[in-house]
């Protein structure tokens, strides 16, 4: 189900974390090998482990929030016909490296990259989609993305210009963003899966760059997403609690349509002169 390209593997494989619940795991002795791994630990911390001391239930809370993201990639690996999701990738505070997921998904497995601010009710942009490819990454998504134009996508056959690509063929899609997805309703739920990327990194404290990887780590890599499949199969869909997601769409809804309120009432006052 996993595919690789541009990608060198050599020994066998080594597991790097183990989950005895969804909010309990334990790291094996491979794990500090993997700067994948640790980034996705930190960035998964909304209590920093630097505090004094972490309850019982903020580790657990972080436990959660660390599955919930490698459940995720296992997910983007495989085509589960149960079910179609969006992998929602929300860097909490800006800058927190949500991309980084699509930035290694890429290298890993046949994916087409598109940019966020491009028109995705225009049916040409899916022109290097085919039957081969296995992700589309869309980055960085503007506040006013409409999400529901995916909804055929996520969840149906994938309509390209002159043909259509059957659900059971069709790529998962990963999305990276500094902004909440508008929209409320069963619908936009059904059909995401939202991981926070909290300010452990910033523009300060970039985590680490991909040219920099050697064989090794890349094969460290590899364990890990091999890892990620596997806790897919064993724990299937893990959301986070969408509340703070949603609180800050709320607000961002709030602010676009007073916006829009404020803009009408500055077109009808330039009519009166």
């Amino acid at each position: 189900m996993i595919q690789f390209k541009n990608f060198v593997s050599r020994g066998e494989y080594k597991q790097l974390i183990v989950f005895f619940s969804e909010s309990e795991y334990t790291l094996t002795e491979f794990a500090e090998q993997s700067i994948l791994l640790k980034y996705l630990i930190n960035s998964s911390n909304f209590y920093p482990n630097d505090q004094k001391e972490l309850l019982e239930v903020q580790k657990r809370s972080n436990a959660f929030r660390l599955l919930s993201k490698l459940s995720a990639i296992g997910y983007l690996l495989t085509k589960d016909l149960k079910i179609g999701k969006a992998i929602i990738g929300i860097n909490i505070n800006g800058g927190n490296g949500s991309s980084i997921i699509g930035k290694i998904l890429q290298v890993v497995t046949p994916t087409t990259i598109l940019s966020g601010d491009l028109d995705f009710t225009d049916l040409s942009i899916w022109s290097d989609i085919d039957d081969s490819t296995k992700l589309v990454y869309i980055n960085n998504i503007p506040k006013d993305f409409s999400f529901e134009v995916l909804f055929p996508n996520i969840t149906g056959d994938w309509k390209l210009k002159e043909k259509s690509i059957p659900f059971e063929k069709s790529p998962n899609i990963y999305i990276s963003t500094n902004n909440n997805i508008i929209g409320t309703g069963v619908s936009w739920a059904e059909r995401q899966w939202c991981l926070g990327f909290y300010n452990h990194y910033n523009n300060d404290n970039i985590p680490f760059s991909l040219k920099d990887w050697n064989e090794e780590q890349w094969n460290i890599t590899h364990c890990l997403l091999i890892n990620c499949m596997y806790l897919y199969y064993q724990f299937g869909e893990v959301k986070e609690n969408s509340s703070i997601y949603q609180k800050r769409a709320n607000k961002e809804i709030v602010n676009h349509k007073f916006n829009i309120y404020e803009g009408n009432i500055y077109k009808r006052f330039i009519r009166t002169f």
